[in-house]
C-alpha cells in the first residue's frame, strides 16, 4: 500500500507518496533488477527512488522495466540525487541489504564518499 513520507532531503522538506522508497548508490539490486538506472557508485550521491502508486494493470510493465533497466522511463518513477535523507516516521519498516528491520524513531541515511577502499590487481 502506498504511504505518505515526510523527509528532509539535503536540508529541504519533501513530502511524497510512494509505494516504495529506495536509496541506491548503484544501479541495481541482485539478479540484475535495476532500481536506479542512472545511479553511479563513485559520484558521491545517493539516488532516492520513489515508485509511486500504480494500478494493477501496470505491474507487468513495471517488472519488465525493472529487469531491462528502463524503470526510470516509467510514469510511476521519480528520483532525486541527494547526500542525506532524514525520515522521522515512527515504526519505519525497511529492508537493508535484503534483511527486514524496523526503526522505532525514524532513520537518517547519508552517503560517505570514498569510505570504502578497494584493491584490485
Amino acid at each position: 500500500m502506498p504511504k505518505t513520507y515526510e523527509m528532509i532531503v539535503d536540508g529541504k522538506i519533501m513530502i511524497k507518496e510512494g509505494f516504495l522508497l529506495s536509496f541506491a548508490n548503484s544501479s541495481q539490486y541482485g539478479n540484475n533488477m535495476r532500481i536506479a538506472p542512472k545511479a553511479k557508485l563513485d559520484n558521491g550521491y545517493l539516488e532516492l527512488v520513489i515508485l509511486k502508486a500504480f494500478p494493477k494493470h501496470a505491474i507487468m510493465d513495471i517488472l519488465y522495466r525493472f529487469r531491462k533497466g528502463t524503470l526510470n522511463r516509467c510514469k510511476y518513477y521519480e528520483s532525486h540525487k541527494c547526500k542525506k535523507v532524514i525520515i522521522k516516521e515512527k515504526d519505519l519498516r525497511m529492508h537493508i541489504d535484503g534483511e527486514p528491520v524496523t526503526y522505532q524513531n525514524g532513520v537518517k541515511i547519508k552517503i560517505l564518499p570514498k569510505a570504502l577502499k578497494v584493491i584490485v590487481p
